[in-house]
């Protein structure tokens, strides 16, 4: 076929078909692109990630450790018995209550399994001075609770889950467990301010 004898609606078809399949290809990487990124915006944004089991409770330090230091406003480390059927649970919550002032407290909710340990935790903490806080049960959807404010003594949290772990729950330190965390900064900074975003969020 002769240049001459190929027609303009030809011409047309073969442009607007180029065009498709160049805005298809494009399409599909940055759509492949938006994929591959998915996996680090949520570890930037501090989601809940859960370990394999670990085998000695002293893994659990540096966990309680990191939250209290880059850990953002409502972050939180809870320990559990890797066991599927145990609702046994130690939970540390961050707060920052303005520039500067944050720390990390045990916040132990009483729910029905936990009526018989909550008392032995508040005698625990009431026999060493410990700073301790109940919240009455006021209805139905706020149930009582234990708050124990650890500041920012990651030892002495430790500390405390170590007791309630092994005297109050009756579990051995190799008892195997998992460590749930949402709220971590990714990048190890100290978060000490009440609105403080990621530093990966800057630099994106």
């Amino acid at each position: 076929m002769s240049p001459h004898e190929i027609s303009p609606s030809y011409l047309w078809f073969t442009l607007v078909a180029s065009f498709a399949l160049l805005v298809g290809a494009v399409a599909l990487d940055s759509g492949r692109r938006r994929l591959s990124r998915l996996p680090r915006q949520a570890k930037r944004q501090g989601g809940r990630r859960q370990d394999p089991e670990n085998r000695e409770l002293a893994q659990a330090a540096p966990f309680i450790a990191y939250l209290l230091r880059s850990g953002f406003r409502g972050a939180w480390v809870r320990l559990r018995p890797a066991a599927a059927d145990s609702k046994l649970a130690i939970e540390f919550d961050k707060y920052i209550r303005g520039p500067g002032d944050y720390g990390i407290e045990l916040v132990f909710p009483v729910f029905k399994w936990a009526r018989d340990y909550a008392p032995q935790i508040e005698a625990y903490c009431r026999a060493r001075e410990l700073p301790l806080r109940v919240r009455p049960k006021l209805s139905s959807h706020a149930r009582e609770a234990l708050f124990v404010d650890c500041g920012r003594d990651a030892e002495l949290a430790f500390e405390l889950a170590r007791h309630i772990w092994t005297e109050i729950f009756g579990l051995a330190t190799s008892t195997p467990h998992r460590i749930e965390r949402y709220g971590l900064s990714s990048d190890g900074e100290l978060v000490d301010q009440p609105d403080q975003k990621p530093m990966s969020f800057s630099e994106a």
